[in-house]
């Protein structure tokens, strides 16, 4: 579970550096795997459950979604961001904004899970820990997303005093000009040059 938890961890990480282009915007999202696992884990303890094969299954099936909640968070502070917002007001209303789509998107996972918890016989002994985790730990990353991830940005990201609304639409446009063109006309140059672009914004 650790194994695969660390490469979860790395993939996200990149692919928020690459598109965000923010080391601390990666770092809010890092906090999230850890914190929904101890969450879930001490929650266990205080039901009377202690650590087995089947409990570190749910949680290594809620490793890949339990970072979802937190992404979705973060990047819609990150919008109101570089829409001119500080980051203190962009970390309510970006949380504010997609808590009941997030709650959502959580329920409907637990809800898929939860029944599992409720068998008898030899199937409750062998199924309930693990959708009990998982649905744990879906939970515990939901107030995560929206309780920790906002109080970090507020305190660690930085305002960008140079992004405004019109600003933000102006640049999208530039970006998006042509776009269908150059993808038909020289395709295999977009691809390269996309990420190469990208990264250097950053860089």
């Amino acid at each position: 579970m650790l194994h695969e938890g660390l490469i979860g961890l790395v993939l996200t990480s990149l692919m928020i550096l690459l598109f965000l282009g923010s080391m601390r915007a990666t770092g809010a999202v890092l906090l999230s795997i850890p914190i929904s696992a101890m969450a879930t884990v001490v929650v266990l303890y205080m039901l009377g459950s202690t650590i087995n094969t089947m409990i570190l299954g749910g949680l290594a099936l809620a490793l890949s979604r339990v970072i979802d909640n937190s992404v979705i968070s973060l990047e819609n502070i990150y919008r109101h961001l570089e829409m001119g917002s500080s980051p203190a007001v962009a970390a309510e209303q970006g949380g504010a904004e997609v808590n009941l789509a997030v709650l959502a998107a959580t329920l409907v996972d637990v809800v898929d899970f939860f029944p599992v918890t409720l068998l008898f016989g030899v199937s409750k002994f062998l199924f309930s820990a693990l959708a009990l985790a998982f649905c744990l730990a879906l939970l515990a990353s939901f107030v995560v997303a929206m309780t920790v991830i906002p109080l970090f940005c507020s305190k660690f990201l930085k305002a960008m005093p140079g992004h405004g609304d019109h600003h933000g639409e102006k640049r999208l446009g530039t970006s998006l000009r042509g776009t269908p063109e150059a993808l038909l006309g020289r395709p295999l140059q977009c691809l390269v040059q996309s990420p190469v672009r990208q990264a250097a914004q950053f860089l």
